[in-house]
This record gives C-alpha cells, sequence and structure tokens, in this order.
C-alpha cells in the first residue's frame, strides 16, 4: 500500500509540474529587439490573423524565419518611430483615443450579445416552453384554420400617432391612392417603397391585432385605424387565395413556432411594466447629425 501511494504521489507531482509548464509556455520569450520582448503568445497571436495557407508555411523552418525576420524589421521601424516621439503626436494620440473608445463599445456589445443569446436559450426551455398537448389543443381549438387555411396579401401604412393616421385614412377614403399614399407618409420604409406591399401571410402568421381584421376584410378594401406596439396602421387586403388543408402533424412546428412567439411577447409586455422605461424621440432626432 504505501509503495502504491509513494507511485501515485510520485505521477501527482510529474502532473502537476507538467501543468505549471503549459501555463508558463505563454510567456517564454521568442524575440528580443533592444528592450522589447515577443513572447510564445504574442506571436501566437499574430498567427492567428494569418491566412490558413500562409499558417501552414509558418510551420515550417523556412516560415519560421521569415516571420521572425519580419518581426525584427517591424521592431527595428517601431523603435525608431517612439525615439522620433511618433506616438506622441496629437494626430496620433487622437486616433488612438478614438479606437480604444470604440474598442470598449464593441467589448461592450460583444459582452451583451453573448449574454442575450445566452438567456434566450435558457427562457426558451424554462419559461417559453411548449408542451405538445398545448399545440394539440391549439389545433383543435382553430382547427378551421388548418382544415382550410387562407393565404392574404396584405398592404399598410404605419403612422407614428393616431390622428396621422386618421388623416391618412381621410385622404384613402376620399379617392388618394392607397400605394402612392403609403410611398408619401407611411414611416415603415422597407414597404413603403413597394407601395406598402408587405407580402403574403396566413392568419397565424399575422399580428394579432390584424387576425381577425383582415380575415373579415373583403379583397381590395382597408381597414380603420389599427393600433399595434409599432404605431397606428391602414390594412388593404390586396388578395386572398385557399392553401391545401393541415394534418396536425403538418401544423405542429408552425403552431409552436406561434405559440413560443406569444409566449415570449407576453413576458416582455410584463417586464417591460416592471421597469420605468422612457423614450425621448426628439433626442433620437439628433442621431443622424452626431459624429
Amino acid at each position: 500500500m504505501v509503495i502504491i501511494m509513494k507511485k501515485c504521489l510520485c505521477f501527482a507531482g510529474v502532473f502537476l509540474f507538467l501543468i505549471g509548464c503549459g501555463r508558463n509556455v505563454g510567456n517564454k520569450t521568442i524575440l528580443k529587439v533592444g528592450a522589447e520582448k515577443l513572447t510564445v503568445s504574442d506571436i501566437a497571436y499574430r498567427l492567428k490573423s494569418l491566412s490558413a495557407n500562409y499558417s501552414e508555411f509558418m510551420a515550417s523552418d523556412a516560415g519560421r524565419k521569415q516571420l521572425i525576420d519580419l518581426l525584427i524589421r517591424e521592431r527595428i521601424i517601431l523603435n525608431a518611430a517612439r525615439k522620433e516621439g511618433i506616438g506622441k503626436r496629437k494626430e496620433i494620440t487622437d486616433i488612438f483615443d478614438d479606437y480604444k473608445k470604440n474598442y470598449k463599445k464593441k467589448l461592450k456589445e460583444y459582452e451583451e450579445n453573448l449574454i442575450l443569446q445566452t438567456y434566450l436559450s435558457e427562457l426558451e426551455e424554462k419559461k417559453l416552453n411548449v408542451p405538445e398537448e398545448e399545440v394539440r389543443g391549439y389545433y383543435e381549438d382553430h382547427r378551421g384554420d388548418f382544415l382550410t387555411p387562407v393565404k392574404f396579401d396584405i398592404s399598410h401604412i404605419l403612422l407614428s400617432t393616431e390622428d396621422e393616421a386618421e388623416n391618412a385614412l381621410k385622404r384613402i377614403k376620399s379617392g388618394e391612392g392607397f400605394s402612392e399614399l403609403a410611398k408619401a407618409v407611411s414611416i415603415d420604409t422597407e414597404s413603403s417603397i413597394r407601395g406598402g406591399a408587405m407580402g403574403s401571410f396566413k392568419k397565424s402568421e399575422l399580428l394579432p391585432e390584424f387576425r381577425d381584421i383582415v380575415s373579415k376584410l373583403k379583397v381590395g378594401t382597408v381597414s380603420d385605424v389599427i393600433s399595434t406596439p409599432y404605431g397606428y396602421h391602414i390594412i388593404k387586403k390586396t388578395g386572398e387565395r385557399r392553401l391545401p388543408s393541415q394534418s396536425f402533424n403538418e401544423s405542429t412546428r408552425e403552431i409552436k413556432m406561434m405559440l413560443i412567439k406569444k409566449k415570449f411577447d407576453d413576458w416582455l409586455a410584463a417586464e417591460k411594466n416592471k421597469l420605468n422605461i422612457k423614450v425621448d424621440y426628439d433626442a433620437l432626432k439628433l442621431v443622424s447629425t452626431f459624429k
């Protein structure tokens, strides 16, 4: 037993020694030019930016020698430039300060995106999960939408205020062309260039506020003003066509995605109510002039 324990302790010591070596290898100096040193980690970082073909060349003796020659040349020039005080010139320090500011913003953005994506994945698993019985229940409650499905072609005009939308609706009722008005006043820039055309949608794909209204509209007619979180809409139904019926299995993915979106929208609204959110839209207009 004592012999076995000694062997184990010996193995453990060797293992810890190797770990220590692995940690320190990055600090090992490869190149020294004057007072400046380049370590294994410095050069490894530089190699990451190279193309695959050039990285393969760097793995050869000739490639490694060429890399060292280039780094020596670079350090010689940098050393001379620093002696001349190039790095202290105002135009250089201003550019570098701007770079540091932008880098900090990009780093913050990267961190926030990483946190956001991780949380959304966990949120989907914990709070947005849709069991099969919920999907089946929706299918049974809306069987008609799947056995005789319809796709609607719609256009819209989106405006910021209810007064603007009511005024636009009056202009349409007075005979002004929907498409021309959409191009002129709609704040949805993506659809306005197409005369307000949004595309084709099944009922389940429409915003909840649109579904019943669009279903009941006759082709060629327009809705009253509809309020959504995006603003105030006027909808025009430009087409309608029947689709093949869908079984439960064929509809499962569509229903599940719709229910997940509904749960997410409800969760988002609840969280929004907990926070004191204020928006200065006048200040927002200044963004385009800021440099």
